[in-house]
C-alpha cells in the first residue's frame, strides 16, 4: 500500500525542487513526455538534453544527463523495461520505462503530457 499526495502543491514541489536544479526539470520533463509514448532507450534519452527550449538549451550536458537518469533509476521513477537484464550502464540501449513511483505520483504530468486517463494503471504490483 502507498500514501501518496496527489496534488501539485508547494510539497510536492519541493520535493523535486531540493534535488534538481530548473535546468535537469526541464530535462526531466522532456524524458517523461518522451516515455509517455513508450519505452525508450538510455542513449535516446540523454539525447533529449539537445532539445531543452530556452532558457535551457545547452545548461544539461551528457554527463549531468547520465547522472540525473541515474538518478531517476535509483529513486525509481524510472525502471528498466521488462527483460532487460543488463547494467544500465553496461549499455546505451538498454530500454527505460515509466516506474509505479512516477504513475503513483505524478500522474496529473503523465495526462498532461498525453496519456489518456484510463492508461494509467488502477492497480500496481511492484517487487524488489
Amino acid at each position: 500500500h502507498a500514501i501518496i499526495n496527489q496534488h501539485a502543491d508547494s510539497v510536492a514541489k519541493a520535493s523535486f525542487k531540493h534535488e534538481f536544479n530548473p535546468h535537469q526539470l526541464a530535462y526531466i520533463r522532456q524524458i517523461l513526455e518522451k516515455l509517455v509514448s513508450g519505452a525508450a532507450s538510455r542513449m535516446d534519452l540523454i539525447n533529449l538534453r539537445t532539445d531543452l527550449p530556452d532558457p535551457h538549451t545547452g545548461k544539461v550536458g551528457m554527463e549531468q544527463a547520465e547522472e540525473c537518469l541515474d538518478r531517476l533509476l535509483d529513486q525509481q521513477w524510472l525502471i528498466l523495461d521488462a527483460g532487460e537484464n543488463m547494467s544500465r550502464r553496461a549499455s546505451m540501449n538498454v530500454l527505460i520505462n515509466i516506474a509505479p513511483r512516477t504513475y503513483l505520483e505524478l500522474s496529473a504530468l503523465l495526462t498532461d503530457f498525453g496519456m489518456p486517463k484510463e492508461d494509467l494503471p488502477q492497480f500496481i504490483f511492484h517487487r524488489m
